[in-house]
């Protein structure tokens, strides 16, 4: 759930409790400038003390699981330290911390030590998130922070392959490697995947670029046109992407 309004969470949150569902988790952690300036998602962490009168309610108000998904802070990295204690307090059953601030969006330097001391301070279970796009990434992470399991995001975009890759590292098994074939026909899945009806043609290829160039990093390919390159027709980027994963 995301809101600052605690009435409506609250309602919300009892509404959720009557489906099937594993959990109800609070979004302390969402960056788009248009949530966080309404302080929602990100935003909430401008205000401690709201965030625990939500706490407090919603933990009275949930009987299941009850998680909550942040990140470090909104402009500094100090406010993770006022949170983990309101997180034992109010008995979250499980805290997925992302290592960067709000501002930060989703650049360089992410905070994963930031992220294990939360973790060594916490009853419950914590996940780890952020920067991470592959099975040696996933291992190093959790080695370091002594986090219970991760939360995938922009990288399971990129990599698709990664949760099984993931499996196959942590059981000692090979790991498996896309060939170009595999990737060029996730490129391909994922376009008409988020294709829309009477969409035009070049604003599903202005969407898609940016992660069919993600997809070509996997490859490592060489002679890769640079990321806002003039592609204006899907069978462009296709024969882009399949020429990257060749190389």
């Amino acid at each position: 759930m995301i809101g600052n309004d605690i009435p409506s969470l609250v309602r919300n949150a009892k509404e959720l409790q009557h489906y099937n569902i594993a959990a109800v988790d609070l979004n302390l952690g969402c960056p788009a400038p248009i949530v966080y300036k309404k302080c929602a998602g990100g935003g909430l962490l401008r205000d401690v003390p709201r965030i625990e009168g939500i706490l407090g309610a919603l933990r009275e108000a949930i009987s299941i699981k009850f998680t909550v998904k942040t990140r470090l802070g909104f402009d500094d990295t100090e406010t993770i330290d006022a949170l983990v204690p309101l997180f034992a307090k109010h008995g979250v059953d499980l805290v997925t911390i992302h290592g960067r601030t709000v501002l930060q969006m989703y650049r360089e330097g992410v905070r994963y030590d930031l992220i294990g001391q939360a973790t060594s301070s916490l009853p419950c279970p914590v996940l780890a998130n952020g920067n991470i796009s592959s099975h040696v990434d996933a291992a190093e992470v959790t080695q370091q922070t002594g986090v219970r399991g991760l939360m995938l995001g922009r990288g399971a975009i990129r990599n698709p392959w990664m949760f099984d890759q993931i499996r196959q590292h942590v059981h000692g098994q090979p790991v498996f490697q896309p060939t170009p074939a595999d990737r060029l026909r996730y490129v391909e899945e994922l376009y008409e995947c988020v294709t829309l009806p009477n969409t035009r043609e070049l604003d599903m290829v202005n969407r898609i670029k940016n992660t069919s160039f993600f997809a070509c990093k996997l490859g490592r390919c060489r002679g890769l046109p640079q990321r806002h390159a003039p592609l204006h027709h899907a069978c462009h980027v296709m024969e882009v992407c399949q020429r990257a994963f060749e190389a």
